[in-house]
């Protein structure tokens, strides 16, 4: 009889399989090529720049009546929450609430153009810079039509939540730009260090929640062209069936037989 122990059916398979994760483990971290490993690394951290057209901050801001902002994006809105992270850095640099951006997708007409598209998860990180520069001017060219009307100079003028103020006197952005037909481009001003800023890096509420919720934004599928038609395909009701004719009815309606 050996004296040897006895090893069970259930510790075999336990420890066989432990010594096999092991050996996995190590051949991923010894033999993984490491060139192609920096080379991953080095392309999660490069972020294109952007390249696209309309670099003019008057193109990609509208100041409407009821002192809104608008913002044209050349990005689109996939459910990615893209257009709030936008709203939160125009708003610190434009100094406006976030509450009071409206963000929409840019139509080709407003020469603001992304190469690029949507998508690689860089919209944000492309946008970070130009678009706290394109904020941050439109700031300014607003404070200059402001203190053209005030009488007073620009830079004793100081902005909040959308509202101009300086030598006893205020007015909305929305009173500074009316009727405002050619802006005066300045220089690119210094941006505002990112502690001081109120809206990025924080939960804020999702600017497009409402009209989502209530149906109201237009997608692709939702486009309508004067006389246009659909069509749609219909799919043979049974094994081996065969189309024999089809028409275009009313409705947005498809009709076989």
């Amino acid at each position: 009889m050996s004296n040897s122990k006895s090893v069970s059916r259930r510790k075999f398979l336990v420890r066989a399989g432990i010594g096999t994760l092991g050996v996995l483990a190590l051949g991923t971290v010894v033999f993984r090529n490491p060139a192609r490993r920096k080379i991953y690394e080095l392309a999660e951290t490069i972020v294109p720049p952007y390249s696209g057209t309309g670099t003019e901050a008057n193109l990609w801001f509208e100041i409407t009546k009821d002192n809104q902002v608008t913002l044209y994006s050349p990005k689109v809105e996939m459910g990615q929450g893209l257009f709030t992270g936008l709203a939160q850095i125009v708003a610190d640099e434009l100094d406006v609430d976030v509450t009071q951006i409206q963000v929409i997708a840019a139509a080709t007409a407003t020469g603001i153009i992304d190469g690029l598209s949507t998508g690689g998860s860089i919209s944000v990180a492309s946008l970070w810079q130009p678009l706290r520069e394109m904020a941050a001017t439109m700031r300014e060219m607003v404070k200059s039509e402001a203190a053209k009307k005030m009488g007073v100079e620009a830079s004793s003028l100081t902005t909040s939540n959308g509202i101009v103020s300086g030598g006893g006197k205020s007015m909305t952005y929305a009173e500074a730009v009316a009727d405002v037909t050619k802006w005066k481009l300045p220089k690119t001003p210094a941006l505002r260090s990112i502690k001081n800023y109120n809206f990025v890096g924080k939960p804020v509420k999702r600017v497009d929640l409402v009209p989502k919720v209530l149906g109201d934004p237009i997608f692709g599928m939702d486009a309508e062209m004067p006389d246009m038609l659909h069509a749609c395909i219909v799919r043979k009701e049974h094994i081996g069936a065969t189309l024999k004719a089809w028409m275009l009815v009313k409705q947005n309606k498809c009709q076989a037989w």
